[in-house]
């Protein structure tokens, strides 16, 4: 299951920003709104793909529209974004790949080491 975050779950420190829930696992962090055809089409595969990671590697999501502090805060300037979040819970780089339930677990294991089939 996809848990959702709010503004209030991201903490800026020397110019980073971090999610505190995804601290010791890390995790994927969908940027995304509700009225955005390619958000509603791409959470499926990440729904699907946070059943197979489980615990392992939470995906949360982020809705812009509620939170648009935090949009501002991660730089934000289209939907979805899709970032990576490490394991001290720092966000960082950007999820370039396809929205195909194989391409996320793929990305997950190349930059997290933790790998599902």
């Amino acid at each position: 299951m996809i848990k959702e975050i709010f503004t209030k779950d991201i903490t800026s420190i020397n110019g980073s920003n971090y999610i505190s829930k995804a601290k010791g696992t890390g995790g994927l962090l969908i940027c995304k709104q509700d009225w955005c055809g390619y958000c509603v089409r791409s959470l499926p595969a990440f729904e699907e793909s946070a059943k197979k990671l489980g615990t392992a590697y939470p995906i949360f999501k982020l809705d812009g529209d509620k939170n648009k502090e935090a949009i501002q805060k991660l730089n934000i300037q289209g939907f979805p974004t899709i970032l990576f979040i490490d394991r001290n819970g720092k966000v960082g780089k950007r999820y370039e790949g396809d929205r195909s339930v194989g391409d996320i677990l793929s990305s997950v294991c190349r930059e997290s080491l933790v790998c599902k089939k």
